[in-house]
């Protein structure tokens, strides 16, 4: 059959299809009382040989990746316009749904989505735009944009030009990751053409009153005229990693003008570099997803984080 790919009103435009078709991910999105009391289905992926679905049916938050379907109820359960965190995440192995303060996981066998699916997904990414119906539009082919840069680096393999090497000779001699500016123009080439088939312009080091920000993306909105989106890529390892997320881009975006923004974080921790040394890049996210949310600011709604992985892949050679 064809690809069925259904997102609910309550989460398109903060998250698309790419995000459920990674063989690994982590997903957020808050719930309240009153959404808890209405069943209905969140996201529903359908293919030959893969499903994601998310749901709310009887006050329990539902997951299912395949063949595997898990079940919680929020603790605490949020009053009717309280909200609670929910976490999705997965991996080869296991799949976890935190609601609150409870979590459960359990172990699935590998899955992935079919070829079929992703080509459907990247094809749909790659509709050439001239305008947008809405601001949240704009954003969601942004995030996909963002989404991208992680697919491109793994399927080509091309991670080693995030980093600085010191040969000795032929034998490679040390590595360690470049810094952010020198990163800046690889992230631009990596989107470039998507966003100009999107006509989305992008522009680097954009001067704001409160500083340089990494990117502004452009573009037309009807009734609205051009609408700004802020990003801001931070190093996994930085002394300014929650500064940059609870300051930094809040005050860009407003100096910009902009209504969304993305914090973009660079993780490098692996075989060649052992920072942030306390914990794991999948911990980091999701501290930096608690912070947010922890947040008074009223912008934190409006920000999105992404975590990309530049470490040495487990099958990279080490010479």
């Amino acid at each position: 059959m064809s690809p069925n790919i259904i997102i609910s009103d309550a989460l398109r435009g903060t998250l698309g299809p790419i995000d459920f078709l990674t063989a690994e991910g982590t997903i957020l999105f808050t719930v309240d009382g009153i959404g808890l009391g209405i069943n209905g289905s969140l996201v529903r992926i359908d293919s030959d040989d893969f499903i994601f679905r998310i749901g709310v049916f009887d006050s329990k938050v539902a997951v299912q990746r395949n063949n595997v379907l898990i079940t919680l109820t929020p603790d605490p359960l949020p009053g009717p316009h309280d909200r609670v965190a929910v976490f999705v995440m997965w991996n080869y192995h296991e799949l976890t749904l935190t609601c609150g303060k409870k979590e459960t996981k359990v172990l699935t066998p590998p899955a992935a989505p079919s070829a079929q699916l992703l080509k459907f997904a990247r094809e749909q990414n790659l509709i050439p735009a001239k305008e947008y119906n809405s601001e949240e539009e704009f954003r969601s082919k942004v995030h996909s944009c963002l989404l991208s840069i992680q697919e491109k680096i793994d399927q080509t393999g091309s991670f080693t030009p995030f980093w600085d090497i010191e040969y000795d000779g032929h034998m490679i001699k040390a590595r360690k990751p470049k810094r952010e500016p020198e990163i800046h123009p690889l992230i631009h080439c990596i989107l470039s053409d998507q966003m100009l088939l999107a006509s989305i312009e992008v522009i680097p080091e954009f001067k704001t009153g409160v500083g340089n920000l990494d990117f502004l993306f452009l573009a037309s909105v009807k009734r609205r005229g051009n609408c700004r989106f802020c990003a801001e890529f931070k190093h996994a390892h930085s002394n300014d990693i929650y500064r940059g997320l609870e300051i930094q881009l809040p005050a860009y975006m407003r100096s910009a003008g902009a209504t969304y923004g993305a914090y973009c974080v660079l993780g490098f921790k692996g075989d060649w570099f052992d920072e942030p040394s306390a914990m794991s890049l999948s911990e980091l996210e999701f501290d930096l997803q608690i912070r947010k949310l922890r947040w008074k600011d009223p912008l934190r709604e409006n920000v999105r984080i992404f975590m990309y992985d530049l470490s040495k892949p487990a099958t990279a050679s080490t010479t």
